[in-house]
């Protein structure tokens, strides 16, 4: 590809042309680099040109009644992006110019809080020629003797692009499953699970005796934050073995911070604690009073953190807390499925 004055441009050249300032890129060849860049422009041209994440305007718009479903996740998305880039230092717009919504459907709202929707969207590395792809299911709604609650979050990672574009309903149709417990399993199609929750839904729990049985976890392996990081950001440093506190916490922090990006991609906010001293703040603390500029999403029926844990775990850490605060989950959840539902 050819600048404004002629110059041709290839390889990594091409790619900070195209889309920099990139974050201390990697070495990687030319072809490779040209094939990202690629299958960046054609995805953009495909998906871009109406659900550009990337655009400039409307940042700060709050979410509003009647918007289009598109416009209701890009905004979610937005403040999602924007931050994690804070949290991770890093330029603004930085990361939310990398993410492209291939897919948003059947998003239903009550208020700020969704009731169903379906979103695939993609995180372009922003330091090599590669990305990742984020798909998310979710329902929440209430009848009359049941509560019906379910999500499930899956990524897949790219670590070559072709140069053209990925379909949307494609990648989906790689997906294993037909209910959020057996979705991204397995590897299948080379996706790989976050996590999945739900209240029990078998025909045993149904109707007057419906009970509210969470069933659920997260299903990260001890390579899955890893792996994120590295597709995204590129080699981690190994810790060494006399590394102090402060160090061990950074590297903790990069592994969680990777995962909680692959929830921010699709809207989803939760920041989780890397030290004591820091607290879980969970997707269902929009709220209906000041109009968010996301949405409150449940990802845990009881109100404890397990999805936080669980990523922290695999991750390869756990806090002091976390013990006393899953028993007491243990217990909530047991106490809940006990007793009848009222709505």
């Amino acid at each position: 590809m050819s600048t404004s004055t002629g110059i041709s441009l290839r390889g990594l050249d091409l790619a900070e042309q195209r889309f920099g300032p990139l974050l201390s890129p990697i070495t990687a060849t030319p072809s490779d680099w040209e094939a990202y860049v690629e299958n960046r422009l054609k995805t953009k041209e495909r998906y871009g040109s109406r659900h550009s994440e990337s655009d400039e305007e409307g940042d700060d718009e709050e979410l509003n009644y009647g918007q289009d479903d598109w416009d209701v996740i890009k905004k979610s998305l937005r403040y999602c992006m924007k931050e994690m880039e804070a949290d991770m230092g890093l330029p603004a717009k930085s990361l939310l110019k990398c993410v492209e919504i291939l897919i948003c459907r059947n998003l239903r709202l009550d208020g700020y809080e969704p009731l169903s929707v379906e979103t695939l969207s993609r995180i372009y590395s922003p330091t090599r020629p590669a990305y990742i792809d984020v798909h998310f299911f979710y329902y929440s709604q209430s009848r009359y003797y049941e509560f019906e609650w379910g999500w499930s979050l899956g990524y897949k990672i790219c670590l070559r692009p072709e140069p053209k574009v990925a379909e949307g309903y494609g990648s989906l149709a790689s997906i294993a499953g037909s209910g959020v417990s057996t979705m991204h399993r397995n590897g299948h199609g080379g996706w790989q699970r976050v996590g999945w929750g739900k209240y029990d839904d078998s025909p045993n729990n149904h109707g007057p005796r419906w009970r509210r049985i969470e069933l659920g976890q997260v299903d990260l392996s001890s390579e899955g934050p890893k792996n994120i990081y590295e597709a995204l950001f590129g080699e981690l440093e190994p810790l060494s073995d006399n590394a102090d506190e402060a160090t061990k916490t950074a590297h903790r922090r990069k592994l969680v911070q990777a995962v909680r990006l692959i929830l921010a991609s699709v809207g989803v906010s939760y920041k989780m604690a890397c030290t004591d001293e820091e607290e879980d703040e969970g997707p269902d603390g929009g709220g209906y009073g000041s109009s968010p500029n996301r949405l409150k999403y449940i990802l845990e029926g009881a109100r404890d953190p397990q999805v936080a844990r669980g990523v922290r775990r695999a991750c390869g850490f756990q806090l002091t807390r976390d013990p006393t605060e899953k028993a007491e989950g243990d217990r909530m959840r047991a106490e809940a499925a006990q007793n009848q539902y009222d709505n």
